[in-house]
C-alpha cells in the first residue's frame, strides 16, 4: 500500500494545522492547473522527502566540540512551495518563484517566499554559503533565459541539489 502524496505531506505538518493544511491542498487541487498538479501528483514530494532526510544527516549535532548547525534551505522554482513542510527541522525555507498562480501559504513559522527569478530576488536574500543549501527545480531550466540563473545557482550555493 503506498501512501497517497497528501497523506504524506500532512505527517509533516503539526497535527493542529494538518486540517487547514489539507483544506488549502484541495483548494489548490481545484484552481491551480497551471503547475501540473492534480490529486495523483502534487510534484515530486518524494525526492522533497528524501532530500530532506539527507540534508537532516548532514546537520551537525551540538556538542561539547560544536555549536552545532542548521541550513536555511533555497527553493528556486519552489511552484506552491508544499515541499516546505518537509523542512520543519531547518533554519528556514525561503522559496522563490516567479508566481504566476496563488503565493505560496505556508504552515511552518520559519518560511517566506519572494516572487521572482533567482537573478531577481539574489540581492536582497543575504545567502551565507556555509549555512545554506540550494535547491532548483525543473523551473530553472524550462527558460533558456534562465541559463544565468542556473549559472548563478551554481556559484552561490556550496551545498545543492538539481532536481
Amino acid at each position: 500500500m503506498t501512501i497517497s502524496h497528501l497523506e504524506l505531506l500532512r505527517g509533516y505538518v503539526l497535527e493542529r494545522s494538518r486540517q487547514d493544511f489539507t483544506q488549502y491542498v484541495r483548494k489548490l487541487l481545484r484552481e491551480d492547473q497551471w503547475y501540473g498538479i492534480d490529486h495523483t501528483f502534487l510534484g515530486f514530494m518524494e525526492d522533497y522527502a528524501l532530500l530532506s532526510k539527507m540534508i537532516r544527516s548532514h546537520t551537525i549535532e551540538p556538542s561539547k566540540y560544536c555549536s552545532g548547525r542548521q541550513f536555511t534551505i533555497y527553493d528556486v522554482g519552489c511552484a506552491t512551495a508544499l515541499q516546505h513542510v518537509f523542512f520543519g527541522d531547518c533554519l528556514s525555507y525561503v522559496g522563490i518563484d516567479v508566481a504566476w498562480g496563488p503565493e505560496p501559504k505556508f504552515f511552518l513559522p520559519n518560511c517566506s517566499f519572494h516572487k521572482g527569478k533567482l537573478s531577481e530576488v539574489i540581492n536582497s536574500l543575504e545567502i551565507d554559503p556555509e549555512n545554506s543549501f540550494g535547491i532548483a527545480n525543473m523551473s530553472i531550466l524550462y527558460d533558456s533565459s534562465c541559463e544565468t540563473d542556473l549559472e548563478l545557482f551554481n556559484r552561490v550555493f556550496k551545498r545543492k541539489y538539481l532536481m
